[in-house]
């Protein structure tokens, strides 16, 4: 990882930067990142999306901090929920603006049966009375960057890993750590890592990481956190159907931020979008029962 990053840090002769999240995994990059290169800068997006204590912790981190130019509430009203995972809401997005198009066919007929990309077993969602969409990462998170990166010419070190999710592994597979030859070019030097990685890197350098969570616990020679095991974005719903308690544990942890995802709603136009009352995730979440 460290040659990686230095190889990113040299091919752009140090016109790079983190982009932190707050949360453990960032936590591990940038203070890798620093050691290897102690004048890296580190950039937080704040999407208003995080845990306030992942939040707290980029604030004390950042160099920088940009914002997102749309809210989460204009992006799910005008483009639509995101819903288990980015394949499935944005194939079926697609399918619910075109029916009859191409792709909708491609993705829903069983012709791609095996392919990451078949979403046959989902065809039953193109009809809810709400819309799906993909949008809201793109929005919130990687306009900003790469605003940012337009403007300052700078390229981004990140800090997903492959095994994450398939999409993620599938790219790491084609375009290796380092991205340089992608329309974005981006650097994701821990991506051959696990989560046990991350939590032993932490552990051996003892890393302050958010309180949400918990602590490092050691068990059968494995290390887990009593706390919250993920901490993306706290409005999604990418991966409710394998976490489906994802929000009972958000209601202990920030009750007013729960009612206002959960709460609210109503029709418009003969579809479900939020309202002024809140998100309106309750509908979405019983219709999906």
């Amino acid at each position: 990882s460290t040659r990686r990053i230095i190889d990113w840090y040299e091919y752009y002769n140090g016109n790079v930067y983190v982009a932190i999240s707050g949360g453990k995994d960032s936590k591990v990059l940038a203070h890798l990142c620093r050691k290897t290169c102690p004048d890296i800068e580190l950039v937080y997006v704040d999407t208003g999306l995080d845990f306030i204590s992942v939040k707290n912790e980029a604030y004390n981190m950042a160099n920088l901090v940009l914002r997102p130019k749309k809210t989460f509430y204009e992006i799910i009203k005008e483009k639509g929920y995101p819903i288990i995972s980015k394949t499935v809401s944005h194939n079926v997005g697609i399918a619910q603006n075109k029916p009859d198009g191409k792709l909708a066919k491609r993705y829903f007929s069983g012709v791609m049966t095996g392919s990451m990309f078949d979403c046959t077993r989902y065809k039953w969602l193109i009809d809810a009375p709400f819309k799906f969409s993909d949008s809201c990462c793109t929005y919130m998170k990687k306009q900003p960057s790469h605003n940012y990166s337009k403007i300052t010419g700078k390229n981004a070190i990140v800090g997903t890993m492959a095994d994450e999710s398939m999409l993620r592994y599938k790219n790491w597979l084609q375009n290796g750590c380092n991205a340089y030859n992608i329309e974005n070019p981006v650097s994701a030097p821990l991506s051959f890592w696990t989560q046990q990685d991350i939590l032993e890197y932490i552990k051996i350098h003892n890393l302050h990481i958010a309180d949400v969570y918990g602590e490092i616990i050691e068990k059968e020679n494995k290390l887990f956190l009593s706390g919250e095991q993920r901490t993306g974005c706290v409005f999604c719903m990418f991966g409710i159907l394998k976490d489906s308690e994802r929000f009972i544990r958000l209601k202990k942890i920030e009750e007013k931020r729960y009612n206002y995802i959960i709460e609210g709603g109503e029709f418009e136009n003969g579809l479900w979008v939020p309202n002024k009352n809140g998100l309106g995730y309750w509908f979405v979440i019983d219709w999906l029962n």
